[in-house]
């Protein structure tokens, strides 16, 4: 196996666990709870949560840019 097979397939593979870790977290943020939901409505502890996780995003984002 030459370096360029190995490198094409890391990245591959590093590829796709990224595109699952995006769809984790997509489903993660829907089953929040729902500013409407009546029976389960969000806390101020559901903001802070959501606010730390759009900071997070926003650092993957500037990463990515660079």
């Amino acid at each position: 196996m030459t370096t360029t097979t190995r490198l094409e397939e890391s990245y591959e593979q590093a590829h796709q666990k990224s595109q699952a870790l995006l769809k984790q977290i997509e489903s993660l943020l829907f089953d929040m709870p729902a500013p409407e939901n009546a029976e389960y409505p969000p806390t101020w502890g559901h903001v802070g949560s959501l606010i730390e996780i759009n900071h997070q995003l926003e650092t993957v984002l500037e990463f990515m840019e660079n």
